[in-house]
């Protein structure tokens, strides 16, 4: 048995709302991250799944405003960042437009996941480009292009500035700018 394997065993035995969901010390080294934000930020989909049929707190936030969806942007699991918005739509009745999946006002920098995702954009692997893509594609249009972030970027900016890429983004960031507000340029 892989060691992957056994640690999604481990969760899936775990009884419904066990106390390690639950954070005990705010001053802890690990800033706050609970079982489910270290699974996002490995990409472990699967465990995470198994960690919210358990019990564990979707809505939970690091002590820094991060959501799982945000580190799951933030560390470029792309895949992982799907399921999770899917999951809060299927679960939560969220939609791509809900600004609560996708919130900016939480964080310490003020950045939504969109922020956090396109940064990664030349780095994203092969295997996490159809994901990045449908996150793309379902963000279209969004509010969540114009937001700005503590130094009054937009995730455009951040877009624009992540240079070349293996896929068709330059386009898409064309049909962006050319779809939001004007402001976006100031």
């Amino acid at each position: 048995m892989d060691l992957t394997h056994h640690n999604l065993q481990c969760v899936t035995s775990l009884p419904a709302t066990p106390d390690c969901f639950k954070p005990k010390d705010p001053l802890n080294k690990f800033a706050g991250f609970q079982p489910i934000h270290w699974a996002v930020v490995g990409g472990h989909t699967e465990t995470v799944r198994a960690l919210l049929d358990k019990g564990a707190n979707f809505h939970a936030r690091t002590y820094q405003g991060w959501s799982s969806i945000h580190l799951a942007a933030m560390f470029g699991r792309f895949e992982t960042m799907k399921w999770l918005i899917d999951y809060a739509i299927d679960k939560h009745g969220s939609s791509y437009e809900d600004e609560s999946l996708l919130d900016d006002k939480s964080s310490t920098l003020l950045e939504n996941p969109l922020h956090l995702a396109v940064t990664h954009v030349s780095q994203v692997s092969e295997d996490e480009i159809p994901a990045f893509m449908e996150i793309f594609e379902n963000l279209r249009g969004s509010v969540f292009w114009t937001s700005r972030n503590f130094a009054r970027e937009t995730p455009l900016h951040r877009l624009a500035a992540s240079g070349p890429t293996r896929f068709p983004i330059n386009g898409y960031m064309i049909e962006i700018s050319c779809h939001t507000n004007a402001n976006l340029i100031v």
